[in-house]
Formats: structure tokens, C-alpha cells, sequence
């Protein structure tokens, strides 16, 4: 029998689209021997230059009470002619403008009781122009199915995105926590994980991983993309909201649930470090400094020293941890040295020609295991200093140009050619040089060799090219920095004569 959709759709964007029937081919279906009913549902759209329409059927198994629903949601996409990529339903019949579809539902085999109903809970239809969704006056079924009352099992649960050598470290109001975790069920297959963590005064805070067929994208265990749903690969978000109490947290419960509702709470061996939350309100930094700042690191890596002046710190400040991006500035993990200021310092280790030292996250922890966090990593307050490379704005300068030897028989093919000079670079090295020879009719021969750097001195080496004429040769030379500052000049003159 066909349900006819009178009731006002829950929304919509235009009035062109409309749900004029849907059904279930059977309301009685035994799922048990995996049977299979056809869904059918027509689409009409007033406007006669529609494309077709596209959209998604979602299916759910009703819970105990009003608005409950049990496991996964089963989403079905469709679209006109069947061109979706990721459509599963099939166009029948009709053309744009009164199209119907049909889906072969198979109602899974199992549930905690033995009998299932499903149900339609929304329709959303898009066409170009149109939006359509109907909540009301949908159909179900009822199935009857094998039992399963065997809730699922925890295989493996750990804390991810800590870097190596770090403590579990979190900002209340902006930060989460990310619990990777495998759990096991069958025959049903999982539905979704919920973790707890308690922390002062018996607070809890609680993050979920659900398991999803996403068209397109396949099926994801909260933030993880898996494979299935029997041993899937979860991750929980755990946001911790503004206003938890500072300290130490632990994982609790693990409280995992089937496709049939079965639920199985572990609270026994979840080995996971514990977590330290805090919002900066007992121990702070009130200033960051770095000296030298700006850092010359042009010719190597080269140390500056980053200073913190810190508030609130009990029995003195015992770790500063600070990460950086890649490249940049090695990560520090050091007891401080106390000043005579009281305030506390670490060295940072700059890389060579690292354009700044780029904070990732700061953490420091005082002799009572008080925490304060501070950058992006740790999404907290910004450490608001920026460790820079010393500005090179002056291009070297070469003087005292002098051939160890300037005049050649033209026979002497590949004979050594060594200029040396005087280097003055004021921030950054010479690395790169060149010798061109100038031909008569005014093109420039490369004179390819060595570049041989010293001490505020510079020596290159090349040969003399083949086949040229006798007579004088203007040599032109450049140099360049690693800053990439160069210059030019007119080196002395080769003479080559005949012989």
C-alpha cells in the first residue's frame, strides 16, 4: 500500500518539489532468512525546465521511546537517470518532472529482541532552484530477526596527536583530547564508542566516536576512516569546556554500543595516561623575551635564549617545553636556569637560514605539577613573540680581484684560470659565484669551475675554453649570498696570444 505524503514538509525552499508517494513493498519482512522489500517513492516538480532531482532517503531503527533510534542511520541517495556517482537507488520511470525510484531494502538480521521496526525518518529532495525535506507521514516496517544480546568488547585504547616525549596537556575552553580506540562486535557490528574522563571533584567530561556511511567518502568511526563495522578504527573528540576544574583527569569508561543497542561499559584496564587540564589561572608567563633577537643564523645554526618572566610558579618553575615547526628552531625540553630576576630561561637552538623560530605550543610546569599552556598546539593563549633571522639587506662586496696567471698561448686548452679576491659580507655568506668570458661579437662564454670559499676570501677555479683567438678578453664576475644579494663586477682582463 502506498503512503501518500499530505503532511507540510518540515522545510522547504520552494514549492516546485513535492513527495507524492512512498512505500515499503512489505511492512512484514522476516530479515532472519534475509529478505528483502522494495522501497518506492515519486518525486514531482512543478517547474517544467527541471533537470531531474537528486537526494537522500534516510532509514532508522525505532529505540524504546519517542525520537530514539537504535544503530546506524542507512542513507540512500538517488538522482534522476541514475547519473549520481554515488547513487544508490534506481530510477524506474518518469521524466524530470514526476520521476520514481525504488530501493531493495534488506533490514539487518539481527536486534537485542527479535523484532526490528524501520523506519523512514527524512526525505531530502534538491533539484537546481528547489530544496525539499519531509519529516512527517513516512513509512515502516516491522522485522522480525535473529537475536543478538552480546554487547561489544574493547580491543585496543590509547591518546593520539601527543608528540614523543610530551605529557598529555590540554586547555580547558579550546582544547579536546583524541582517543583512538578499536572496538569488536559481532554479528551486529558497532554503532558508536562514548569515553569519560573524571577529574577534580568527580567532574566528567564525555566525547563520542559514531560510525557513518558517508556517500563518497566511505564509512568513519568519528574522526578515522575505517573499513567496516565489526573491528572498526575509532577516534573520540573530547572537547574540555571552559570553567574545568584544573588538574588531572583519567579515562573512566569506555561505554560501547551495537547496531542491535546492546551496550558494554569497560571500566577496568583502560591503560591511558592520564591528562592535565588547565586554564592558566594559577601559574602563567606574563612576558616571553629572546636574546639575541634578531638571530644571526645565516652562516649555522646558532643559539638564543627564550625568557620567561613567570606568576604563580610553586617550588620554582621545573620544566619548559616548547615545540616548533619543523625546520625552524630545534624543540626544547629543559629544567630552566633561574636569573636573578626570577625570571626562568632555556636555550633554543635556531636552524640555519630559518626565517623564524614558529611556536607550535609552550608548556610550563612548576614544582607542584601546575600547568600553563600557551600556542596554536595546545589552542591557548599566543605566546606573542616571534624569534626572527637577522634582516640581510647589504649585497657582499668583492675587492683586491687577482689572476694567478693572465696570459695563455691559445694552444693551452683546459689550462688553470684562478682569480682571488677579497670578501666582505656583512650578515650572510657567499655561496654562489660565476666567470663569464666576453667574446668579440659580444656574447658571454660561462667559465664553469670551482667555488672555493675562506676566510674573507674567495678563490675560483676554471679553465681556459678551447678554440679561442688571440687577443684580450674581458672576464665579467658575479657574487651572491645566501640571501640571495648579489653583485657584479669587471675582473681583469685574459690575454691570450698565439702559440
Amino acid at each position: 500500500m502506498a503512503v501518500l505524503v499530505g503532511a507540510t514538509p518540515a522545510s522547504a525552499a520552494s514549492s516546485t518539489l513535492s513527495l507524492t508517494s512512498i512505500s515499503f513493498g512489505s511492512t512484514q519482512v522476516d530479515a532472519s532468512n534475509g529478505d528483502v522489500t522494495p522501497l518506492t517513492w515519486t518525486v514531482t516538480d512543478s517547474n517544467t525546465d527541471s533537470y531531474g532531482p537528486s537526494g537522500t532517503v534516510t532509514l532508522r531503527q525505532r529505540g524504546d521511546g519517542p525520537g530514539e533510534f537504535v544503530g546506524l542511520s542507512h542513507r540512500i541517495t538517488f538522482q534522476f537517470g541514475d547519473q549520481g556517482h554515488y547513487a544508490v537507488a534506481r530510477h524506474v520511470s518518469g521524466p524530470a518532472t514526476a520521476s520514481t525510484y525504488v530501493y531493495d531494502f534488506a533490514p539487518p538480521r539481527h536486534s537485542a529482541t527479535g523484532t526490528a521496526e524501520w523506519v523512514v525518518t527524512s526525505v531530502e529532495v534538491t533539484t537546481i532552484g528547489a530544496t525539499l525535506t519531509v519529516t512527517d507521514g513516512l513509512p515502516s516496517l516491522t522485522a522480525t530477526t535473529l537475536v543478538d544480546d552480546v554487547a561489544p568488547t574493547l580491543q585496543h585504547i590509547s591518546l593520539t596527536g601527543i608528540p614523543d616525549g610530551r605529557e598529555p596537556y590540554v586547555f580547558a575552553g579550546t582544547g579536546a583530547l583524541r582517543v583512538s580506540l578499536s572496538p569488536v562486535d559481532y554479528p551486529s557490528g558497532i554503532s558508536h564508542a562514548v569515553v569519560t574522563f573524571t577529574g577534580p571533584g568527580g567532574q566528567t567530561i564525555n566525547g563520542e566516536a559514531r560510525v557513518e556511511t558517508i556517500p563518497g567518502s566511505g564509512t568513519w568511526c568519528g574522526e578515522t576512516s575505517t573499513s567496516g563495522l565489526f573491528q572498526p578504527h575509532c577516534t573520540a573528540l573530547v572537547h574540555v569546556p571552559a570553567g574545568a576544574p584544573s588538574g588531572v583527569w583519567h579515562l573512566t569508561s569506555v561505554a560501547l554500543t551495537d547496531n542491535s543497542g546492546n551496550t558494554g561499559v569497560i571500566t577496568d584496564g583502560l591503560d591511558v595516561p592520564s591528562v592535565t587540564v588547565t586554564s592558566n589561572e594559577s601559574l602563567s608567563v606574563r612576558a616571553f623575551t629572546a636574546t639575541p633577537n634578531p638571530v644571526n643564523n645565516w652562516h649555522g645554526d646558532t643559539w638564543t635564549t627564550l625568557t620567561l618572566a613567570v606568576d604563580g610558579a610553586q617550588g620554582g618553575v621545573s620544566l619548559v617545553q616548547s615545540d616548533f615547526q619543523v625546520g625552524s628552531c630545534q624543540d626544547v625540553s629543559a629544567t630552566p636556569t633561574v636569573n636573578s630576576d626570577d625570571t626562568v630561561s632555556v636555550p633554543v637552538r635556531m636552524r640555519q637560514g630559518a626565517e623564524e623560530c614558529i611556536f607550535v605550543s609552550l608548556a610550563v610546569v612548576d614544582g607542584a605539577g601546575n600547568v600553563a599552556l600557551y600556542g596554536p598546539g595546545y589552542q591557548a593563549p599566543a605566546i606573542g613573540l616571534t624569534i626572527e633571522r637577522l634582516p640581510n639587506t647589504t649585497p657582499p662586496v668583492a675587492s683586491d680581484l687577482s689572476w694567478e696567471r693572465q696570459t695563455f698561448a691559445a694552444s693551452e686548452t683546459g689550462a688553470s684560470l684562478v682569480l682571488t679576491m677579497a670578501i666582505t659580507a656583512p650578515v650572510a655568506p657567499v655561496n654562489t659565484s660565476g666567470l663569464y668570458l666576453v667574446l668579440p661579437n659580444g656574447h658571454e662564454l660561462p667559465l664553469n669551475g670551482s667555488h672555493e670559499p675562506g676566510d674573507g676570501t674567495l678563490t675560483i677555479r676554471a679553465g681556459l675554453p678551447s678554440g679561442l683567438a688571440p687577443g684580450t678578453y674581458p672576464v665579467r664576475l658575479y657574487i651572491q649570498d645566501a640571501g640571495w644579494l648579489r653583485s657584479d663586477y669587471a675582473a681583469p682582463d685574459i690575454t691570450v696570444i698565439a702559440g
